[in-house]
């Protein structure tokens, strides 16, 4: 399931399932899957990461958290080109983004270019109740945006289950 969903990601080239334990300060060589960079969050950031990685020849970078949490201003790029597929457009929270969803953009997406419309934070809390959303709408919107089977992702501006005119943006 962790596989589908990876392999689903817009920015993923390949995944590579692994037996056996993965160490902390060691990354596993594979063939297929040379790496050419070995990227880590500053707090998993070790010594023993950079030697591994410069006895084995692999470059090693570091992201700060501040960088990670900052989403894109504007949407993933995509191919604007005109297209001649129907547009097929689904609604929904899609607050805790799963391996369902994905399937589900995959198989809705078989009907033609998919527009995925999310509804907006207060909505969702209207119809989900307290602790919702998990996620906030532009950090949802990235997500699905994120799924190679998306076309584009927008959020609603309407209040109550989702209905076509509410779309904020034009497709």
């Amino acid at each position: 399931e962790r596989k589908y969903f990876a392999e689903a990601v817009r920015f993923v080239d390949q995944v590579a399932l692994l037996d056996g334990q993965i160490g902390s300060e060691t990354i596993s060589l594979i063939d297929e899957v040379r790496p050419f960079t070995w990227v880590v969050m500053e707090e998993d950031d070790l010594p023993q990461k950079r030697a591994f990685c410069d006895a084995n020849q692999i470059g090693y970078q570091v992201i700060a958290e501040e960088v990670l949490i900052q989403l894109p201003d504007e949407p993933v790029t995509l191919d604007e080109s005109a297209s001649s597929q129907k547009k097929v457009l689904v609604t929904g929270c899609f607050d805790w983004l799963h391996s369902g969803h994905v399937r589900f953009f995959e198989e809705t997406s078989e009907l033609g270019d998919l527009y995925v419309v999310l509804g907006h934070d207060k909505n969702v809390r209207l119809l989900k109740g307290e602790g919702h959303p998990q996620f906030r709408e532009e950090e949802r919107r990235y997500m699905v945006q994120s799924i190679r089977f998306v076309k584009q992702a927008l959020i609603s501006s309407g209040h109550s289950w989702a209905r076509p005119s509410w779309v904020t943006g034009t497709i």
